[in-house]
């Protein structure tokens, strides 16, 4: 009979044979996802290979874009400042003090606009001083007058005098022509032939003395004429005096010689000033104007009257009308640039001097031209060229550039059609080789107008 402890050590040894067995059935059964996973996990190496081996296949990927249509301009830029053609100045032409000014730095004023006014009772003294020598003047020049009327008067008397004396002695001639004859027949007596040579005798005496008295006369005349030219003259040379006090009385007054507007005021109430020295510095309104330097390599095509943009640096947003007022014909070998000048098309006092100013002087302008942005353009020594896309394949098309705008576009004047897919920023790719196969991303071009 087998023992109750043999019986228990094989009942125990048969319960740890089947949990084993139990045990080892878990660990050979795995459930379907877990396999799927592990399947996957197989599979992605080979997956990364075959994707890269086609993104390495396919042909590369550029940008392209088509012709547009734009207004492009060719402009001349240049940086310069407002400048006057001429500053003016307003200076006082005698010696004084400055009594009053009227105006300041930045006011407008119009040509003969009262702009200060100097000390002026002693020259309104030198005034009534001048009036009064001049009434004297004028009361002797009408006294030699006066005079030469009573001298031509008394001439005129005399002369009739000499005519009376002429006759009077035409008469005495003839009686005694006949008493001599008388007195030869023996009709008259002797003393009627003297009487009538006595007669004779005294007219022609008479004669001489009314001749004589007529060239005394006739020299109190030219002596009259000649108190008359002194007298004009003085009268003359105090009317200038007069004058000149006037003139001296209104240099106290300082005007504006032009339109414009003030630049600054140099003097001020109670500074004394010479001729010469300045009070206002002025600058007139229709010859301010922009002196601006274009670069050399911008000036051809440049002319006299072409429009212009001008924007102050004060004035960032807006953008002033102007034109080309003056062309330089010296350029600076330094800078390599030409200066050339733009007048305002219209006047503004807001307008500061030495203000920084850009200026867009506008060259030329074709409407509705055919334009690629610039980034698309080659540039060799034989001309400009693009890579366009065809089928696929990347070709270079040489092309005629018109106006370069300085936005960024390109006039297109030929070489290529507006259905032509043109690469952008070609540089990017590096070395192109014309027939590559590429594929294309299109790039709109904002450059066209509606």
């Amino acid at each position: 009979m087998i023992s109750t402890e043999a019986k228990e050590t094989e009942v125990q040894s048969t319960k740890d044979h089947t949990a084993s067995a139990n045990l080892a059935g878990r660990q050979t059964t795995v459930p379907p996802s877990v396999r799927r996973l592990s399947r996957a996990w197989l599979l992605l190496p080979i997956a990364v290979v075959v994707a890269a081996a086609v993104f390495l296949l396919l042909p590369p990927r550029v940008q392209v874009t088509k012709l547009a249509t734009k207004t492009v301009r060719d402009e001349a830029v240049g940086v310069g400042y407002v400048q006057a053609k001429v500053p003016v100045s307003a200076s006082a032409k005698i010696n004084g003090v400055i009594r009053k000014v009227y105006v300041d730095q930045g006011d407008s004023v119009k040509k003969g606009q009262v702009l200060a006014q100097l000390q002026n009772e002693d020259y309104r003294n030198q005034v009534s001083q001048a009036q009064s020598q001049l009434e004297a003047a004028q009361a002797a020049l009408s006294s030699a007058r006066a005079e030469l009327l009573a001298a031509e008067a008394r001439a005129q008397a005399g002369r009739s005098a000499v005519a009376r004396s002429r006759a009077g002695l035409n008469l005495a001639k003839i009686n005694y022509d006949r008493a001599k004859a008388l007195y030869d027949s023996a009709v008259w007596s002797k003393q009627a032939l003297d009487d009538a040579e006595t007669a004779y005798v005294q007219a022609q005496e008479d004669l001489k003395n009314s001749e004589e008295t007529q060239r005394s006369l006739d020299q109190d005349i030219a002596a009259a004429n000649a108190g008359v030219e002194v007298a004009e003259k003085a009268a003359s040379g105090a009317q200038a005096g007069v004058g000149f006090q006037h003139a001296s009385l209104q240099y106290t007054i300082v005007t504006s010689p032009v339109n414009g507007y003030v630049v600054s005021r140099d003097l001020e109430e109670g500074d004394t000033v010479v001729p010469g020295v300045s009070i206002f510095t002025l600058a007139e309104s229709k010859v301010i104007w922009v002196t601006t330097y274009v670069d050399e390599r911008e000036i051809k095509g440049l002319r006299l009257g072409q429009p212009a943009q001008i924007v102050l640096r004060s004035r960032p947003q807006e953008r002033l009308a102007g034109f080309v007022a003056r062309v330089g014909q010296q350029a600076d070998p330094v800078t390599e640039e030409l200066p050339v000048d733009i007048s305002f098309a219209k006047s503004d006092s807001a307008v500061r001097l030495q203000e920084t100013a850009e200026v867009y002087i506008q060259k030329a302008e074709h409407a509705r031209a055919q334009v690629l942005p610039v980034s698309t353009l080659v540039s060799e020594p034989q001309g400009a060229s693009v890579w366009t896309v065809k089928h696929g394949r990347l070709e270079r098309r040489p092309v005629s550039v018109g106006i370069v705008d300085k936005r960024g576009y390109a006039e297109i004047l030929n070489g290529i059609s507006p259905s032509d897919f043109v690469v952008t920023h070609p540089e990017a790719y590096g070395q192109m080789l014309a027939a590559k196969r590429v594929r294309t991303q299109v790039v709109p071009n904002s450059g066209t107008e509606n």
